[in-house]
């Protein structure tokens, strides 16, 4: 007889995508692909792991098959929700924060004070310090947990400031404005717009006095403007650092002294400069 007709008939081969070698590892069937397809790998790697198709053994003991899963995206995170819920890393997170005893979270939120007071008491651990639970309660209490839009800006905004009493933020916009705001009552009202002189791309650096009267700002110029707080009249008084003939010279960082009596600028030219404001006059020039 004809010897092809004897031969056993070829098994078809299957697509790499569809079944394959029984191995614990879920992506097997991704590499299957190779380097022929590498968009099909791709997609093929994130329907597993996101979990909208499943490897399941097929009829074959050998093979096994992809099917699409019929759980929503929100049952799926359900599942993941409840798998972390049911570890140990969530029981250990729990125990080091303030999830541990609500009773003390809310005591400690209502009654600082007292709190601090039977630090050494009542609700003290054997050191004789806060557990780290009752330190997660009170530290929630000043820690922000949720945000809202204040402001909205026609340009980008380079930066942002609070005064040290906390009760203004300051703010500096490429549109050449720096705006003052309250922040009293928690709440974000601008009560002062200054049209900033000289600038150069934009307001690099701004400070405020410790007295809140006064604040200053420089850009790329050789000079940093003095403006005061709340004033009708807008006042731009010069506060010249004189450098050596540069090109472009530029204050990076500005700062009032403790006593509001000089202001420390340090300089694209890798020097910082002391302006005494008593005398109106840069004093001092230091390179590094």
């Amino acid at each position: 007889g004809n010897r092809m007709g004897n031969q056993p008939p070829e098994k078809s081969q299957s697509s790499p995508c569809t079944t394959g070698q029984v191995s614990e590892d879920p992506f097997a069937p991704v590499r299957a692909l190779g380097e022929h397809d590498e968009l099909a790998t791709a997609v093929l790697a994130y329907l597993i792991h996101s979990g909208q198709v499943t490897l399941r053994p097929s009829s074959d003991d050998n093979a096994e098959s992809l099917y699409q899963s019929q759980e929503s995206e929100d049952e799926l995170r359900s599942k993941i929700a409840y798998c972390i819920k049911d570890n140990d890393i969530c029981q250990l997170i729990q125990q080091s924060s303030s999830f541990e005893c609500r009773k003390i979270t809310h005591w400690c939120q209502k009654n600082l004070a007292g709190c601090v007071r039977q630090r050494e008491t009542t609700m003290s651990n054997r050191r004789g310090g806060f557990s780290p639970s009752t330190k997660a309660a009170m530290q929630s209490k000043y820690l922000p947990n949720s945000n809202r839009k204040v402001a909205q800006f026609s340009a980008k905004l380079n930066s942002g400031f609070f005064s040290q009493d906390g009760t203004m933020f300051v703010s500096s916009c490429q549109d050449q404005h720096i705006r003052l705001y309250n922040v009293t009552h928690n709440t974000l009202k601008c009560f002062q717009d200054v049209t900033c002189k000289d600038v150069g791309y934009c307001v690099v650096d701004t400070s405020m006095s410790s007295d809140n009267s006064h604040f200053i700002y420089s850009s790329w110029h050789e000079c940093i403007y003095l403006c005061s707080v709340g004033s009708d009249d807008e006042m731009h008084v010069q506060i010249q650092l004189k450098p050596p003939d540069v090109m472009r010279f530029c204050p990076f960082s500005i700062r009032f002294s403790p006593d509001n009596a000089h202001v420390l600028a340090g300089g694209n030219d890798g020097c910082i400069y002391l302006y005494d404001q008593t005398r109106a006059e840069r004093t001092v020039r230091v390179r590094f």
